[in-house]
């Protein structure tokens, strides 16, 4: 299995916050599939409203996580990427 760093941007009223996550796959197509199911049900199960491209609409609209992408890396270069 590969490692893969994925991220999206949480939006919450005027609040925004980029997230990261990391993914195990054999490849990007797998890694990406396995992310966008875990955004369909980000902020709770059933409660996505709709998908249009990238971003994920929940509760009515009033939440949304726009997906940023996605991209293979060792352990420490995901370490690198997101530590302050």
């Amino acid at each position: 299995m590969k490692k893969f760093l994925t991220t999206f941007e949480f939006h919450c009223g005027g609040y925004s916050q980029v997230v990261y996550n990391t993914v195990e796959a054999n490849d990007l197509e797998e890694a990406e599939s396995i992310f966008r199911d875990y955004l369909s049900n980000y902020y709770g199960k059933d409660n996505l409203d709709s998908v249009e491209g990238d971003l994920y609409t929940y509760h009515i609209g009033e939440v949304m996580a726009e997906f940023c992408g996605v991209r293979e890396m060792s352990g420490e270069e995901i370490i690198e990427a997101i530590k302050i």
